[in-house]
């Protein structure tokens, strides 16, 4: 029997992009997986590899997707969860991902709903990381969501490589008034 290769909430190219072996991204995408596939969240392979930092797996990704795909949200998930890595970035960089970009998360998917879920129990007093990450989320730029998640070697990366420091988020907060908030060093 032939296994499903593109199914489930989270298809097998989202959890091997996690891994760092590249071996896995290509075997799946030589048995037909498209590079591109996204997971329940909404999320490619290539974002869930930055999210990571598995370099070697953003490297694959990143020579089979060629112009298919913005990189710009992936530099947003590797500031977000642990990818933060000057390597992480500058890869990224290279591969045209916007240093200013803003995140837009779509309501209806189901990053949007858990965003909007975390958000609310921040307005609600229930001040977490993730809840805080989640409030200032919509239209941060990397750095941002940098600060905010504590990667200060990928923020210091970032403003080396010339992120702007004057955006505003949705909540009209730049990296500096959320570094504020946070009491970053």
């Amino acid at each position: 029997a032939k296994a499903k290769i593109d199914s489930g909430w989270n298809p097998p190219i989202s959890s091997a992009a996690t891994t760092d072996k590249a071996e896995g991204i290509r075997i799946l995408c030589d048995a037909g997986t498209s590079p591109t596939t996204k997971n329940s969240f909404g999320m490619s392979p290539l974002e869930v590899a930055a999210g990571a930092g598995a370099v070697a797996c953003l490297d694959e990704l990143v020579s089979r997707i060629q112009d298919e795909v913005d990189t710009s949200r992936a530099l947003h998930f590797a500031m977000w969860y642990r990818g933060g890595a000057e390597e992480v970035l500058s890869r990224l960089i290279s591969a045209r991902a916007d240093l200013d970009g803003r995140l837009k998360t779509p309501a209806a998917s189901l990053l949007g709903i858990s965003c909007a879920s975390l958000s609310l129990q921040h307005r609600l007093g229930r001040i977490t990381t993730s809840t805080r990450i989640a409030y200032h989320s919509y239209d941060s730029t990397p750095l941002m969501l940098g600060v905010l998640s504590g990667q200060y070697a990928g923020v210091l990366a970032l403003v080396k490589m010339g992120a702007r420091l004057d955006l505003e988020n949705s909540r009209s907060r730049t990296a500096w008034d959320l570094a504020l908030e946070v009491g970053a060093p």
